[in-house]
């Protein structure tokens, strides 16, 4: 039996409607629909939160072991890495590309291709990637359900598309964001100009004198990469003298690098915290490592509290957000809902010393596999200021408890449970 008949014939004995899934599984009911009529396929990580829902085996639902596939899938992307890492893209791109084959619905794996195509693109021959970068980015925005990999697949033709002058193709593209969530009215959420998730929370800082040629020089290498132009940024420095004690570094990170300095900030900080430590993130996607520095930075007396939205954006990654709630509440940290609305902050204040603004979340993606910015301040007034935001914020927040966490319901258990299978994924 094809997947789509299963999936509606399952629906029908449990007498859910195709809106009633939707909601379970955090997409559109035209999305249900497609997959019942066999124009596109759950992507694999919708898999077995359907196989729970239903009360059957993924095996029934698609005849594989997911387990056994899910750490395929982890050890495939771990060895493109490390290649990635020693600069060996040629090899993993023809790993990559074997394993898809095998994977045909996995556009985790398929993103990281047309990732590596990007790359590759600039030191071999230009035309072929391009090819290539279109077919696959067609080929995800067509059927793949996840909207960042649909947005990262319309980047990546925009810019193929303006390198070769077919703006007309380019501007296309554009009409499709209405499409598929990343539409021209999504960037009306940053400044409030839509009230889809309620009020739109942001941080940000200005940053002035020699700091800012910090910015200037991750700007250009990331132009070099792209365009092979050098650019003449000193003669963009400042002149502006600014006498402070204080300390400012803007810092890149991405998955080409060999550090993680995103990383070792949040976690050196967390560490050496003494009197407390403010996080508002909009997801809380965490390893065990992570959340074991939260909870041994709350047992040893620190004020840990963690701000996160009222109202999600994606609700399968704020239900998987929710499943480490549990380990921290029981360590003492306070965690809040941002009730006006989308908590979209990414600071982390500590002891009126230390603070990060910039677009890394406490999640895997943002930590390992995206390219984010951030910076990294240290005894600075701001950091004052962003405490005072910080508890402004709190005052329209709600306090999570334990005892009302622990009485979620058990459909969110399960999916919990099941998600955090593939929190790296997420």
């Amino acid at each position: 039996m094809q997947l789509g008949r299963r999936i509606k014939e399952l629906r029908k004995k449990r007498n859910i409607t195709q809106q009633d899934l939707a909601e379970m599984l955090g997409v559109s009911y035209q999305a249900i629909s497609r997959w019942e009529n066999n124009i596109t396929s759950p992507d694999i990580t919708a898999l077995p939160v359907l196989a729970n829902i239903f009360n059957v085996t993924v095996d029934y639902l698609l005849d594989v072991n997911i387990n056994e596939n899910t750490q395929i899938i982890e050890n495939i992307y771990k060895q493109s890495w490390e290649l990635c890492v020693i600069q060996k893209h040629k090899e993993a791109q023809e790993l990559l590309e074997e394993k898809t084959k095998l994977f045909p619905n996995n556009y985790f794996l398929k993103n990281e291709l047309l990732n590596i195509y990007y790359v590759l693109m600039y030191d071999n021959d230009k035309e072929i990637y391009q090819d290539k970068i279109i077919d696959l980015a067609n080929e995800i925005i067509n059927n793949c359900l996840i909207s960042d990999y649909k947005f990262s697949a319309i980047k990546a033709l925009i810019l193929i598309y303006g390198s070769k002058k077919e703006f007309t193709k380019g501007k296309e593209l554009l009409e499709l964001l209405p499409d598929i969530s990343y539409s021209k009215d999504y960037l009306k959420e940053y400044v409030n100009l839509k009230d889809k998730y309620g009020y739109w929370r942001d941080n940000a800082v200005r940053i002035e004198g020699e700091a800012v040629y910090n910015t200037l020089i991750s700007f250009a290498e990331s132009w070099y990469i792209s365009t092979k132009e050098i650019l003449d940024i000193a003669k963009y420095k400042s002149k502006k003298s600014i006498k402070t004690n204080n300390i400012v570094i803007p810092f890149m990170d991405g998955p080409t690098d060999k550090y993680n300095p995103a990383s070792d900030i949040y976690t050196s900080i967390t560490n050496n915290a003494k009197d407390y430590l403010y996080i508002s993130t909009p997801y809380l996607i965490i390893d065990n490592e992570f959340l074991n520095h939260l909870c041994n930075a709350s047992n040893s007396g620190v004020d840990v509290r963690i701000l996160v939205p009222g109202i999600p954006d994606k609700k399968l990654v704020y239900i998987l957000t929710q499943s480490h709630f549990g380990k921290l509440l029981e360590s003492g940290v306070k965690i809040y809902k941002y009730t006006p609305g989308f908590n979209h902050a990414k600071n982390y204040i500590c002891d009126d010393l230390f603070g990060v603004v910039g677009s890394i979340n406490l999640d895997y993606r943002s930590l390992y596999l995206h390219f984010e910015n951030g910076v990294y301040i240290y005894n600075d007034e701001e950091i004052k200021k962003m405490k005072e935001n910080f508890l402004y914020d709190l005052s329209f927040s709600e306090e999570i408890k334990l005892e009302d966490w622990k009485k979620r319901k058990w459909y969110k258990k399960i999916i919990e449970f099941i998600l955090k299978t593939f929190s790296p994924l997420m």
